[in-house]
């Protein structure tokens, strides 16, 4: 046995593969559209930059399947794998000879990579992030075509107004002389024989050394200006120096603006993973929101980003961060429990709370720490014939079968995935794709199912936009989750209890932490989210009203001034009208969704 670093796992022990899966499709299938935040949250040590590697790794697979170029040749376009560079095919884009004319793709969900702690000066953030985009997207590229890439953004940086101005200077520098010269041998030669009539043809003899001069002189300029300008380009590029202080906001704006034309696809967008927000100072964390926001509001807006945080930390470094705004706005605080909370919420489309780890993971986790069981185990030819023809006839049901709801509930996924897990565990993240590939292409969620959802769902959202869209993208994603093995147990309820939990999530997120993160101080007891949201049930069952809940809160909470979120009669009314023991927060924690 040997020691273990704290790095990110890149073996999947906690089935973060079905979430990957299901968030990498929702981007790549077009069931979502840009510009869209997601937030994947937990505290620290809990798995989000594996998570969220995982969601790279699959976005960056249909990246390389779309890696190929358009020829056009004889008969018609090819696709070919793009070539290696050289100074030869360079020199055939550049001159456009050659028998046909590359016409390159643009990338197809770039992954982009931030590290956010990196850049803790605050004027560093944005054009950090620039930077950081425009050179992953370039590094993604074949030789090929990142050299034409480089050139083509270049020529872009250039200030055209500034280079015409400096072409026409060094023009006027270069004629002035020889043509003020011209002029005054010409004006001279014609005072000079004004006086002296009678003598015409000898005077006109005089002027034709002025005149040819003059004409010579004229070609000569007129040469020039066809000949290429003396003019050095390279300093007139318009390169932001991202690797110092960065410049202003509008010019590394430009810049990135340039790169999207250049590289990004609108209908294949780039995806911006965000991770360690946690580990920076509050400035740097409010610089990282604040860029977000720019970045998505502005000519680039067709981005995903993915954060990987620990909601609480960030939260707290935004609250220091806006200390000052926060004592001007004390109902803002009562509502979402602090500043910093109301600012994640705002900018972020899709929040999922990992799970907390169960018993069964944990001791996954340590066998295979301590490499027990891992030694490898042998299976005949014959045997593994058996189990993939097996495997690969329940594949071929998966695109025939009419009711998806019925086989996945007949196939013994456990029992597939042991089996094949001991010789082929790709096979077994296909399966679960190809499944999320089927129920994403026919999506649908049954009418009247959802106009009882609504009903009850919209007066507790009340008149947010932002809380409805946010509800609504929840249940999309968790209602697909369940046809994953990491959400075989939330199959077990109906689309509007889990809708009920969602709900929760949304309105009252507060509660959630609570139970997942003990955030509360003494309002719930117990160590485990088990624990806390088992006394959670019991502590609200039988409250009929705000004043008997707010008595029952008095024994656990004696400080009035963490009384906040608990005291909307609405939590009291949504609990007593909608929940009972069959859908309590017990239920949501033991199956897995909070």
């Amino acid at each position: 046995m040997s020691m273990h670093s704290d790095v990110y796992a890149k073996i999947d022990l906690l089935d973060y593969e079905s979430y990957a899966t299901v968030i990498a499709r929702m981007i790549t299938s077009g069931l979502s559209k840009p510009p869209l935040n997601i937030s994947i949250m937990a505290p620290w040590g809990k798995g989000k930059t594996t998570l969220m590697r995982f969601i790279a790794q699959k976005i960056s697979q249909t990246q390389a399947e779309k890696n190929r170029f358009t020829v056009e040749s004889m008969n018609g376009p090819t696709i070919k794998e793009w070539p290696k560079v050289s100074v030869w095919k360079l020199y055939q884009w550049l001159g456009k000879k050659g028998k046909y004319l590359f016409t390159p793709n643009k990338l197809s969900y770039p992954v982009i990579w931030f590290n956010a702690w990196k850049f803790q000066k605050n004027e560093q953030i944005w054009a950090g992030l620039a930077h950081e985009i425009i050179t992953q997207m370039a590094d993604q590229l074949p030789d090929l075509e990142r050299e034409k890439f480089w050139l083509r953004l270049n020529i872009k940086r250039i200030d055209r107004e500034k280079l015409k101005r400096e072409i026409l200077f060094t023009a006027i520098q270069k004629s002035w002389f020889p043509a003020v010269a011209t002029v005054f041998c010409m004006i001279f030669g014609i005072i000079s024989e004004l006086g002296n009539w009678l003598n015409m043809l000898p005077m006109v003899s005089n002027w034709i050394p002025f005149i040819g001069s003059g004409l010579w002189l004229v070609i000569a300029q007129f040469n020039k200006w066809k000949a290429p300008p003396e003019v050095e380009i390279g300093k007139y590029v318009l390169q932001p120096e991202y690797k110092g202080k960065m410049g202003y906001y509008s010019a590394v704006e430009e810049d990135l603006r340039h790169a999207f034309e250049l590289l990004a696809n609108p209908k294949e967008p780039p995806v911006i993973f965000i991770d360690d927000l946690d580990r920076c100072s509050p400035p740097t964390v409010a610089e990282v929101v604040e860029a977000i926001n720019l970045f998505i509001s502005g000519d680039m807006s067709d981005c995903y980003f993915i954060l990987g945080q620990d909601a609480q930390i960030v939260a707290a470094a935004l609250d220091v961060a806006y200390e000052n705004v926060s004592k001007k706005t004390v109902n803002i605080e009562k509502h979402h429990g602090s500043m910093g909370w109301y600012f994640m919420e705002k900018f972020i489309q899709v929040q999922l709370n990992i799970p907390t780890m169960t018993a069964q993971q944990s001791g996954q986790v340590l066998q295979n720490l301590f490499a027990i069981g891992n030694e490898e185990v042998m299976v005949d030819e014959k045997t593994k014939n058996k189990y993939i023809t097996t495997f690969e006839a329940l594949e071929d049901r998966i695109a025939k079968d009419p009711d998806l709801d019925r086989m996945v509930e007949e196939i013994d996924r456990e029992d597939i995935n042991t089996k094949l897990f001991l010789f082929n565990t790709g096979k077994i993240q296909g399966f679960q794709e190809k499944i999320i590939d089927r129920v994403i292409a026919n999506w649908e969620v049954d009418d009247n199912e959802l106009k009882d959802i609504i009903s009850w769902a919209a007066p507790v959202l009340s008149n947010s936009l932002r809380e409805i869209k946010r509800f609504a993208n929840l249940f999309t994603f968790y209602n697909i989750l369940k046809y994953t093995t990491s959400g075989k147990n939330i199959r077990q309820f109906e689309p509007e209890v889990i809708s009920k939990w969602i709900l929760i999530m949304i309105r009252w997120p507060q509660l959630v932490r609570a139970i997942q993160w003990n955030t509360e101080k003494t309002m719930l007891l117990g160590e485990t989210p088990l624990e806390r949201a088992k006394d959670f049930d019991v502590l609200i069952t039988d409250c009929v009203d705000l004043d008997q809940w707010k008595l029952k809160l008095k024994t656990r909470i004696l400080d009035d001034k963490y009384i906040t979120w608990q005291h909307d009669t609405r939590l009291i009314e949504f609990f007593n009208e909608n929940i009972d023991e069959s859908c309590n927060t017990f239920k949501a924690v033991e199956i897995g969704l909070w």
